[in-house]
């Protein structure tokens, strides 16, 4: 059956598309190849990589069809590892935050099938919680890092986090809000931050998560950080031999 319309979405989220008018990566691939009625127009749905994207559309342009990808272009508009605080590009969850009201930013879920979250089994139709809870904390690091202490560098330690699940997330277009509710104990080297982060999917809140979380100076924090390790490496090697003794004599 041929549609002029379809969803594409990653490997991983076969099951999402074993459906009419959805397709995962693989399958479109072979349609583009050679279907004699390729579809008009491709959703962009989660799990699509960059170089499955970049595939697709010379697939497409090999056979000089006028394919559009509809949302293939937020891609590109990835955060960037920096702001988002990971190493490999297949794991930055969202896009660059943007401002849409005061105290208020705004992004888009970017689900790579190659991220780290998605390496295991996925079962069901919907994107996992875990990913929606990854991508929440890599929303405030962004925010931080381009607009509440932009230009320094910032060392974030979670005080508090409290998710509530209201639906299943679909792997299609998901908006995520950043609402800053208050600054707390606000100083030169650091401030505290409690923020609701919401994810919405055709006009219905998913997930919202509720942090508070606090923003140092990296130069401040990290010697307090090393010098906690310490202690806690010189803890263990204490208890070990104690351990070890205690298991000797019940023998």
């Amino acid at each position: 059956m041929s549609f002029d319309r379809m969803i594409v979405v990653g490997d991983k989220l076969e099951e999402f598309a074993g459906r009419p008018g959805v397709a995962t990566v693989s399958a479109l691939a072979r349609i583009l190849e050679t279907d004699r009625n390729p579809p008009r127009e491709v959703l962009v749905g989660q799990g699509v990589s960059d170089s499955w994207m970049q595939l697709l559309e010379r697939l497409a342009r090999s056979r000089g069809l006028e394919t559009e990808f509809i949302g293939a272009d937020t891609l590109a508009q990835r955060a960037s590892q920096q702001t988002s605080h990971k190493v490999k590009r297949e794991n930055v969850l969202i896009t660059d935050p943007v401002v849409v009201a005061e105290d208020r930013f705004a992004s888009s879920l970017i689900v790579d099938d190659g991220c780290e979250l998605m390496g295991d089994h996925q079962t069901g139709h919907h994107i996992q919680g875990m990913i929606l809870i990854e991508a929440a904390r890599q929303m405030f690091l962004a925010v931080i890092e381009r607009f509440l202490r932009q230009g320094r560098k910032t060392y974030v330690v979670i005080n508090k986090m409290d998710t509530s699940f209201s639906r299943f997330a679909f792997p299609l277009g998901i908006e995520i809000t950043f609402d800053l509710k208050e600054r707390i104990k606000e100083t030169e080297e650091r401030c505290g931050y409690d923020a609701e982060i919401s994810f919405h999917q055709d006009g219905e809140c998913l997930t919202t998560v509720r942090a508070v979380f606090t923003a140092f100076d990296k130069e401040i924090l990290a010697p307090k950080e090393r010098a906690m390790a310490d202690k806690s490496v010189e803890a263990a090697l204490e208890i070990a031999p104690a351990e070890a003794a205690l298991r000797a004599e019940v023998a």
